[in-house]
């Protein structure tokens, strides 16, 4: 929006909204070569615009003042108008000049993204990477395009009446379900399945993805062998955190079962211990969680894995309701070793609502949320940092945004769901 009143105001010629405009368009070189010359020379452009708003702003307040009864005018300070004003302007360059970096960063991906499917294209056009792609630019197109694209993948896995194998089976479902055709994904997976037993933790993980969470547990508990118990306890730890279903008593005592056998076939796996830690910290034992990790030989970690253990260690003790300098110390050091990952902003962005910093909680899950996250959790802190700043307006549209994601109390910990009715209470009232 403020984009266009740019163009609108005369600031931004109106060619260039067009080719803003053209930015989906990953074959349009045009746009992706000029646009970064062009965005230098109109971003001081904006700012100039952003001067002259502020200018009618302490306008407008100036204006507002003098209406003011005599008892009002007391109240208020010249000096501290001008320093409000002040203020605004800085935010407002500030907002400007982190957009103008964020752009950059889009459209060099952008780059990145057609010249690596380029290269895909030419050096392995059947691979499953390729057809992926295939599949989504199918399902962009729509369903005309989709189902046109369904049947001729269909066509070339049984050309000729020949029978295909079962990991030809399993790359063309992972294909399939790509393009969120899910029946005919499942079709495929099963049939694998049924020529081979090994490819069962392909369609296991398949049903813990669509939620099948009680036939996958049953799936793996089949199949499971010292080998493969690290990939079952992935798989179905996975869908218990994101299934919308209700877990069962039985079911985490079976993957504390598989936790531990694969703790004692792979005693330096960090990643089975942090399952265990959310294991824990799902069944209300968060202090326990917290425990395990400590547990951890810290100097066998690698620095990703550093980064990790920490920023959920951070994690954990902010819902015990501790905000001191261990959790300073284990966001410092993730945000070093990962960068700003949208689950270390979400992390540093709740202890910042725990101390009552909403604008630094709000910058935080701003950033976040632009990674077009698939849980609605982001969108849901987002509300609670504006409900700090008494901001409805805001706090409901960053709410309204989590439900259309797929926000779910059934998911929820305890402590999350008090604060979403409490939230909500707000609103209404």
């Amino acid at each position: 929006e403020f984009f266009l009143s740019c163009v609108s105001e005369g600031f931004i010629p109106n060619g260039v909204k067009g080719k803003f405009n053209l930015a989906m368009d990953v074959n349009n070189q045009d746009f992706v070569q000029s646009i970064e010359e062009e965005m230098d020379f109109h971003s001081s452009r904006i700012l100039d615009l952003l001067l002259i708003h502020s200018q009618v702003l302490e306008g407008q307040l100036e204006a507002q003042q003098n209406d003011l009864t005599q008892q009002g005018r007391a109240l208020l300070d010249e000096v501290g108008i001008q320093q409000s004003v002040r203020r605004i302007k800085a935010e407002m360059e500030n907002q400007v000049q982190e957009t103008d970096r964020t752009l950059k960063g889009k459209l060099m991906k952008l780059n990145q993204v057609e010249s690596g499917r380029s290269r895909l294209n030419q050096v392995a056009s059947d691979s499953l990477p390729a057809l992926k792609l295939k599949a989504l630019d199918a399902k962009l197109q729509g369903d005309f395009a989709l189902s046109k694209f369904e049947k001729s993948i269909l066509n070339n896995l049984t050309e000729g009446g020949r029978r295909p194998a079962s990991w030809e089976r399993v790359r063309i479902g992972k294909v399939l379900e790509a393009a969120e055709l899910y029946d005919a994904a499942e079709n495929q997976y099963r049939q694998a399945v049924s020529q081979d037993n090994k490819f069962g933790l392909d369609l296991a993980s398949f049903l813990g993805r669509q939620g099948e969470f009680q036939e996958a547990i049953e799936l793996c508990g089949e199949i499971v062998s010292k080998e493969n118990v690290r990939l079952i306890c992935t798989i179905i730890f996975n869908s218990m955190t994101s299934s919308p279903r209700e877990i069962r008593a039985t079911d985490t005592r079976q993957l504390h079962d598989w936790i531990t056998m694969a703790k004692e076939a792979f005693p330096e796996d960090w990643k089975t211990r942090m399952q265990e830690a959310f294991l824990l910290d799902l069944e209300g034992n968060t202090t326990e969680a917290i425990a395990r990790l400590n547990e951890m030989d810290w100097e066998k970690l690698s620095e990703y894995e550093q980064g990790m253990v920490a920023n959920n260690r951070a994690y954990l003790n902010l819902k015990l309701g501790k905000n001191g300098d261990a959790v300073s110390k284990d966001l410092a050091i993730a945000f070093e070793s990962l960068g700003p990952k949208i689950e270390l902003l979400d992390t540093r962005a709740m202890a910042s609502i725990e101390k009552k910093q909403f604008e630094q909680a709000i910058r935080d899950l701003n950033l976040a949320t632009q990674f077009e996250p698939s849980s609605g959790r982001y969108h849901f802190h987002l509300a609670l940092a504006y409900q700090g700043q008494d901001d409805r307006s805001a706090a409901k549209e960053a709410l309204e945004s989590a439900q259309t994601i797929g926000l779910s109390q059934k998911v929820m910990d305890p402590s999350e769901k008090s604060k979403y009715k409490m939230l909500q209470s707000w609103l209404e009232n």
